[in-house]
């Protein structure tokens, strides 16, 4: 069995992990049951890759909710929409009709790119999304620059969006508040990051089940997230949901890697790592 670390062990552990990576590491995590926070380096500004959805998905939802469209609506997918990279509806034939909540549990839980800028379209544009996280949540740093297009990205990846990883815990904690909009659109959100299906970020290291519902179990931990990687770029934000209603939202942001390649190992964390899980 384990014990809890405090939260001076561990930003001395994280603090060793820096020293030995390669590129640029922070991180900002809080327990929201104590009120306990851990924060390294976390005002500094990082590419967040695919991250940045967790806000359009926010917009969306506060649209739909403020009548501007139904979630149920139709939106037809045509090769001129198709963007490359992650995602499943640049493989489908030309004409699929989904609505928009599939498209937005599309963007979330497989990172579809097509989704993402048929969804930036639909609520007005990449300006509308940054007043939301700027102006109504003051979260200055998060920032969407484009609609995804790797040509305007090109090499460097902060053209497509940018946030410091206290930001991205400040929003998952107004999410799970329920302090985004409404109790009903935080909820939403989060219920649609529960279904996360990349699970090589922060949940490789923890004994999550992503599939504990299905298969009648109760784990001992959940998560809600949304990753993002770009090659040197790695991001994750999201919620832990631990033992006896414990809630840690987190997020950690890397950059400048020279490991370009993306984790896909399912390791599980150390017994001294483990205790962090706790904490």
């Amino acid at each position: 069995m384990t014990t809890a670390m405090s939260t001076q062990a561990l930003e001395r552990k994280i603090d060793q992990l820096r020293q030995r990576f390669s590129g640029r590491l922070s991180v900002a995590a809080r327990n929201l049951t104590s009120g306990a926070a851990v924060l390294v380096d976390a005002d500094q500004v990082y590419p967040t890759a695919s991250t940045i959805k967790i806000a359009i998905l926010v917009e969306v939802f506060a649209q739909a909710e403020a009548g501007n469209f139904d979630l149920g609506r139709r939106v037809r997918v045509s090769d001129a929409n198709l963007v490359g990279g992650s995602g499943v509806l640049r493989d489908l034939q030309d004409g699929a009709d989904l609505s928009v909540r599939d498209l937005g549990t599309l963007m979330m839980t497989v990172s579809d790119n097509t989704a993402t800028n048929l969804l930036i379209d639909l609520v007005g544009g990449v300006a509308v999304v940054n007043r939301r996280m700027q102006q109504d949540l003051g979260l200055g740093s998060v920032q969407l620059h484009t609609r995804i297009d790797f040509d305007k990205i090109g090499d460097d990846v902060r053209r497509f969006a940018e946030a410091c990883p206290a930001d991205l815990m400040k929003l998952m904690e107004l999410l799970l508040r329920g302090e985004v909009v409404s109790g009903a659109v935080s909820g939403r959100v989060v219920d649609v990051m529960r279904k996360q299906q990349f699970m090589e970020f922060v949940p490789r290291y923890l004994r999550v089940t992503p599939w504990a519902d299905e298969l009648k179990i109760s784990p001992r931990l959940s998560v809600a997230d949304k990753p993002g990687f770009l090659p040197g770029t790695a991001v994750d934000a999201g919620a832990l949901f631990l033992p006896e209603g414990v809630t840690i939202a987190f997020s950690v942001m890397a950059h400048e890697s020279k490991d370009l390649g993306q984790c896909t190992s399912q390791r599980r964390l150390s017994p001294a790592a483990s205790s962090a899980a706790g904490w």
